[in-house]
């Protein structure tokens, strides 16, 4: 069972990582795309609010949604990187009518866009609010609570569980991108997934090997169920403007975005 799993692996990674490309008539246009990915014109960094100037936030105004602008005035220190302890000052606009706006306080850790002129910084932009601690705390939480209530079946869990991540993150996602069909590496992924985590936490026996083709022959199942119903209802995958501009760039046209 241990060399067929081990030669199932050695083959999808090596199948990801040899798949040749087939768009070589607009091969500029692809390295142009793959340049502007890897060389961008800015840096992404940690910042602490370490003071609010300005907070107009709370005011009450009569005024319709879609003019009610407010301002946050927001002394930071940049916390990671080449420009790490610098302090500036940023302009936080908030349009009311935009769901999920963000109001920061006092301590407040987020994430800023710098751009670059002359080995000094240009422009700064807000991109996100920081919640590792919150992410962290979670996933150390989860961890506990499964060792705490599942003793070495917890444990047993757990790496069952970084088995799977790693095989979908160094195994699938290349596939996925590289071109293969998404459902049948779905189903080739989710057999090892299973195959594997049951014997980690099953142990070899007849009632394991039960389990694995029970619940390999449901994810086939309902692989199957899902391209007849995706031709049925003409389904295209791409029902979002991002995914359709992605469409567009030579790198991922290989996608296929109805089976994704």
């Amino acid at each position: 069972m241990k060399k067929i799993i081990s030669i199932i692996i050695s083959i999808i990674f090596l199948s990801s990582f040899s798949y040749a490309d087939e768009l070589s008539s607009d091969l500029d246009m692809r390295n142009y795309y793959q340049n502007k990915i890897e060389n961008n014109n800015y840096i992404v960094t940690k910042a602490i609010i370490k003071n609010i100037t300005y907070d107009d936030t709370n005011e009450k105004r009569d005024v319709q949604i879609e003019a009610d602008i407010r301002y946050q005035h927001l002394e930071v220190q940049i916390l990671q990187g080449k420009y790490k302890g610098q302090n500036l000052t940023i302009r936080h606009t908030i349009e009311r009518i935009m769901p999920g706006y963000y109001v920061f306080k006092k301590g407040d850790k987020i994430l800023l866009r710098i751009t670059e002129e002359n080995n000094s910084i240009s422009t700064v932009k807000i991109e996100e609010k920081v919640r590792d601690t919150q992410i962290f705390l979670i996933i150390g939480l989860f961890i506990f609570l499964l060792i705490l209530i599942g003793g070495k079946n917890g444990i047993k869990t757990i790496l069952s569980l970084l088995i799977t991540i790693a095989v979908i993150v160094f195994c699938y996602i290349p596939m996925i991108i590289k071109g293969f069909n998404p459902i049948l590496s779905s189903i080739i992924i989710s057999v090892i997934a299973i195959i594997l985590t049951l014997l980690i936490i099953s142990g070899k026996n007849k009632k394991t090997l039960v389990s694995i083709i029970g619940t390999s022959l449901g994810v086939i199942c309902s692989c199957i169920l899902s391209i007849i119903f995706g031709k049925m209802s003409h389904l295209t995958g791409l029902s979002s403007d991002s995914a359709i501009s992605l469409a567009y760039i030579p790198n991922f046209r290989t996608l296929n975005y109805q089976g994704i």
